[in-house]
């Protein structure tokens, strides 16, 4: 028996179609496609980005010169605030002894001074006519006559103040102190008096700066001032100065009403 080689069978190709490149093509072409939209969006996000950026630095830079100019204001403020502050001090402050005056009083021509140099001066003044008239008696009320007392008593008021006035110029009464201002010399007739609203004042700043205020018992409604600083006024024993030319003024208009009989 004789054998014949196998033979295999024999491979069947197909023919090879167009659509097989088209696949690959198609999918990288969708994709190329896809790339460039998401670079298209990219793109504009970026420029979105870069224009707020453009934004928030144009409104840093607003900022920064709003920030500069506030800041130069600031400084001018702060400068016209010490010379302010500065100018106000000295306003403040007595012309005579360059402190701050915690009880001013303000004399008839319009300066003020404190109370302890206005009461120094006029003591010296005081001090100086006592030592020029040795009898002169500051509380030494005016004389007059009984007689002028009977018509008062009776009523007639009239003939009670012709009376008076008519003693006055046969008996005038001894000169007084020739009083002036502190600070420009101008002749006074008024006694000083205290400046409360400066006074106030003075004492406001001084909370704003922080400057403790002197123990000082201010004045009241009802009676003189009792100290200032240093300085102090006994009703008693205060032969001169303010307190007693303020007594001396009300002195003078009861004597010159007759309340004193001789």
């Amino acid at each position: 028996m004789s054998s014949s080689p196998r033979q295999h069978p024999a491979a069947t190709t197909e023919p090879a179609t167009d659509n097989d490149g088209i696949a690959p093509v198609g999918l990288a072409f969708r994709a190329l496609i896809q790339v460039r939209v998401d670079l298209s969006s990219a793109v504009q996000c970026h420029n979105g980005l870069y224009q707020e950026n453009q934004d928030l630095v144009h409104c840093l830079d607003e900022l920064e010169r709003a920030f500069n100019d506030l800041r130069h204001r600031g400084e001018i403020a702060e400068r016209a605030h010490q010379r302010l502050d500065s100018v106000l001090q000295v306003e403040l402050q007595c012309p005579r002894c360059h402190h701050i005056m915690w009880m001013p009083y303000q004399i008839q021509c319009g300066h003020s001074v404190c109370f302890a140099c206005c009461t120094a001066w006029f003591q010296e003044q005081d001090m100086a006519f006592e030592r020029q008239h040795p009898g002169y008696n500051s509380r030494a009320p005016v004389p007059l006559p009984s007689l002028y007392y009977h018509l008062a008593a009776v009523g007639h008021a009239e003939l009670w103040e012709i009376a008076v006035l008519f003693f006055l110029l046969l008996h005038p009464p001894m000169t007084r102190p020739r009083y002036t201002c502190p600070c420009c010399a101008k002749e006074l007739t008024i006694p000083p008096f205290e400046n409360r609203r400066l006074r106030s004042l003075i004492h406001a700043w001084a909370q704003l700066r922080g400057h403790p205020t002197p123990p000082t018992l201010l004045r009241d409604d009802q009676g003189p001032p009792v100290s200032d600083g240093d300085m102090s006024v006994d009703s008693d024993s205060d032969h001169c100065g303010v307190a007693s030319w303020v007594r001396r003024e009300s002195s003078d208009t009861r004597d010159a009403t007759g309340w004193c009989e001789n």
